[in-house]
């Protein structure tokens, strides 16, 4: 019986060894050439310019190449991370050379990078689905995700175009289903743990106005709204919350905490509500207390909302997601207003392989055409002026 046993498992081993086969690299991309470390703490687009990369003074900058997976907290169930992590991808970027074809000063890239708050809308659920919310996971461990610049002869990877789709449209977008985030990482009550709140409410402080930081909002369709508080109290307390100065009609209830090592206890509310306002939104938080010893603190707020596909002015920039209406034979039509001859729409699925879509323009409207067979995310922008500097640069031995 136990030689059974033992074949049994050694099967299973050999099993689940192919199954999870994977090749990795016998050195790092990182063990060759100087290099630069570029720090960014929010996902967006963002730029370097010919003379960024030259007082890097590591290469020709006609050769730039950027490698890196950005900010954004690894999955820590390892039976999830396959293929897994081996070395430093190299990202593809854009590289405006101006009207003489050569990379040189006035010149610029540009580039999609990942900050620490990873957005789980697309990914797939337990059930076989997919997240249809915009939800947040912020990374614990870092306040900067890291991207790594080097110079190597010959062309680098870039953005490519797509081609161009000529079957006629059978779904179609002129809104976008958009996301807001509010986090701090401020205060940590077992002062222990990754579990960190901010905001909080006590004293004089117990009505807080958070600003969802949003134009465009189309107000006929109904604002998501998922919120989680702390409250460190002996009993129950709660909070009232009102959008844009009405009282919604529902309290945020907190249970006292049941023993003295219980430093506080969470309450959540995810409610579906109507919203009146195209323009900033605002919530309000309330924290009805009991004693003076009471404190309260938000863990965070998420609100989901549709807004119409515009883009404003040059420095304008707009996330394309939608996770209804998915089919196998979907062809989605997205229509993008205040748009300009120079406007680009990235494909940003993959962030690690964009892609350029093609468009057609009328007059100040945009309009693409992209399978809808499964979750795709975009990024449209007018001019490279909507583009950040990396906030933090530094040189790396080499």
């Amino acid at each position: 019986m136990r030689q059974y046993i033992s074949l049994i498992l050694f099967v299973l081993s050999c099993s689940f060894s192919f199954a999870g086969k994977q090749e990795y690299a016998d050195n790092s991309v990182l063990s060759e050439n100087k290099w630069y470390k570029i720090g960014v703490k929010e996902s967006g687009l963002y730029k370097l310019t010919y003379s960024d990369i030259k007082s890097m003074g590591i290469g020709d900058p006609a050769g730039v190449r950027i490698y890196g997976y950005g900010g954004a907290i690894i999955e820590e169930d390892l039976s999830k991370l396959l293929p897994r992590h081996d070395d430093l991808p190299e990202i593809a970027i854009y590289m405006e050379k101006g009207a003489d074809g050569v990379f040189s000063d006035g010149d610029y890239i540009l580039f999609y990078a990942q900050g620490t708050i990873s957005d789980n809308i697309g990914k797939p659920t337990s059930f076989g689905q997919i997240n249809t919310l915009h939800s947040y996971t912020y990374n614990y461990y870092s306040d900067m995700g890291y991207y790594f610049v080097t110079c190597k002869p010959g062309e680098g990877k870039r953005i490519t175009e797509e081609t161009a789709l000529t079957e006629q449209a059978n779904v179609e977008f002129t809104s976008t289903y958009a996301g807001r985030y509010i986090h701090k990482s401020e205060y940590n009550l077992a002062e222990s743990g990754r579990e960190w709140y901010g905001y909080k409410f006590q004293g004089n402080t117990k009505t807080q106005s958070f600003v969802i930081n949003d134009t465009d909002i189309d107000t006929s369709e109904v604002l998501y709204l998922d919120v989680c508080v702390v409250a460190s109290a002996k009993s129950q307390t709660t909070f009232n919350v009102s959008l844009n100065g009405e009282d919604i009609g529902q309290r945020i209830s907190v249970g006292g905490s049941t023993s003295t090592s219980q430093m506080g206890q969470k309450g959540i509310m995810k409610t579906y509500l109507g919203n009146t306002v195209a323009s900033n939104p605002t919530i309000t938080l309330r924290y009805n207390s009991v004693t003076s010893s009471d404190i309260g603190y938000l863990y965070y707020l998420t609100a989901n909302y549709y807004k119409n596909m515009v883009l404003s002015g040059n420095g304008g920039s707009l996330l394309i997601t939608n996770p209804y209406e998915i089919k196998s034979d979907a062809i989605a039509s997205y229509t993008i207003q205040g748009c300009t001859g120079s406007t680009k729409v990235w494909n940003i699925t993959d962030p690690i392989n964009i892609s350029s879509m093609p468009y057609e323009l009328r007059s100040d409207i945009a309009v693409f055409k992209a399978k809808h067979d499964k979750f795709h995310k975009f990024f449209a922008f007018n001019s490279s002026s909507a583009a950040a500097k990396p906030p933090t640069r530094s040189s790396m031995a080499a």
